[in-house]
């Protein structure tokens, strides 16, 4: 038998106030890279993944 689990970190905004030596692309408030994923695309993109299962 094989299992295995689906688990995803969904990252809504790639700004942090500390440096993170985790993640390679955060960026400082302000930083003309910031992204903000607002609500709608995010359920856009959930529910085109939940389909894709």
């Amino acid at each position: 038998m094989v299992t295995w689990q689906i688990d995803r970190n969904v990252n809504t905004t790639n700004a942090y106030v500390t440096n993170s030596k985790f993640c390679n692309f955060y960026r400082k408030p302000g930083h003309k890279e910031v992204y903000i994923t607002d609500i709608e695309t995010l359920l856009r993109k959930k529910i085109q993944e939940f389909h894709y299962y």
